[in-house]
């Protein structure tokens, strides 16, 4: 696959928005991604009534690329079973848009598969591919304008929010900075001493990610506060008080879950209808700790992302993940799904058993990297 790209598994929950050209087209999958493309190929599977389904971007490539990143954009509709398509590009002018998606059409005509629509745009005005003498090269195109289409003011009407940008989705997983996370970071230490004599006092001699003690009190207290926060968040969601995170919170989840079995014990909590909600929670602890412990959060938010449907937010968290934790195994096994399509109903959750042995490791344990 491409460096950047995006899958988006699952339809907008509980929205219908209707299209009606070329322009409505853009406006749509813009609102699938949930922010604005730019410099992106689009690919987007067809139902048999012509409803989008899953979704892919990815970013504009080299020339030089170009004959790999088609092969493997059609390799990903494929294994989808995408039967009809379409497809679009955005950027600016000069970038070989047309010659490009007249090379995708190509390609899915060649498997098979059904180019229902293919349009280029640079912004401002849109290019249908699939009419004679319509290109950036031959035409002047036709005006548009995403902020103002009818998919838009139905998508605001619903309550679903579409970013500017990709680096916009992505600043929602990106570190803080100011008094607040100088706090969480002070509340880390205290957490962390905190942890330290609770296992001295307990008798553990072992260390903390070998200590049953430390590991099952410190399941117990994310157990409860990821309760707690999903509850509140739902309260939130209907018009109530506000979820929230204290700064000890979040240095507790952010200490507690470095430890892998307590980490594994908040991503088994998770499920796909509560997971914008688990998503949420995990994105504000993974903006306000330490370098050192954003690994885990930034993980969980990416797998919340995931089995939400949002592609390209977990994208957003993984690769931050990965900037600064190049090994962390539960993001690279989150890379590795995104990268091949899977859908989200196709995790199932650790099972209780293996969560509670787990939380009791033999004696020889002593390696504490996952």
């Amino acid at each position: 696959m491409p460096d950047v790209s995006d899958e988006v598994p699952e339809p907008v929950p509980d929205v219908v928005i209707r299209a009606g050209g070329h322009a409505d087209l853009l406006a749509l999958l813009a609102i699938r991604l949930g922010f604005h493309p730019d410099e992106s190929l689009l690919v987007a599977s067809l139902d048999e009534r012509g409803r989008l389904g899953f979704s892919l971007r990815v970013d504009l490539p080299h020339d030089r690329d170009v004959d790999a990143l088609v092969d493997s954009v059609v390799a990903v509709m494929q294994r989808q079973d995408a039967r009809r398509v379409v497809v679009a590009a955005v950027g600016r002018a000069g970038r070989g848009l047309g010659r490009l998606v007249g090379t995708v059409a190509d390609r899915f005509a060649q498997c098979a598969v059904d180019v229902d629509e293919a349009v280029v745009a640079d912004g401002r005005r849109w290019w249908c591919q699939l009419c004679p003498g319509s290109s950036p090269e031959s035409s002047a195109g036709t005006a548009y304008d995403l902020t103002s289409s009818a998919p838009m003011a139905q998508a605001v009407l619903a309550g679903v929010s579409v970013l500017p940008s990709r680096t916009a989705l992505a600043d929602g997983f990106a570190a803080v900075h100011g008094p607040r996370r100088a706090r969480v970071h002070a509340a880390v230490v205290e957490v962390r001493d905190d942890v330290h004599e609770q296992a001295r006092r307990a008798g553990s001699s072992r260390p903390l990610h070998a200590s049953p003690q430390a590991l099952t009190s410190g399941a117990s207290r994310v157990r409860q506060v990821v309760e707690g926060f999903v509850q509140a968040q739902r309260r939130a969601e209907e018009g109530l008080v506000p979820a929230e995170l204290d700064d000890r919170t979040i240095a507790e989840l952010a200490v507690l879950t470095a430890l892998v079995p307590v980490r594994d014990v908040a991503w088994s909590m998770m499920s796909r209808a509560q997971a914008t909600r688990h998503a949420a929670l995990w994105s504000c602890v993974a903006r306000h700790v330490p370098t050192e412990l954003s690994a885990a959060p930034l993980s969980l938010a990416g797998f919340a992302s995931w089995l939400h449907g949002d592609g390209a937010a977990a994208w957003c968290a993984v690769e931050r993940c990965l900037q600064e934790h190049p090994d962390y195994s539960m993001a690279l096994l989150i890379a590795e799904a995104l990268e091949r399509a899977v859908p989200p109903d196709a995790w199932s959750p650790v099972p209780d058993d293996l969560l509670a042995a787990a939380l009791h490791p033999p004696l020889e344990l002593d390696d504490p990297a996952a």
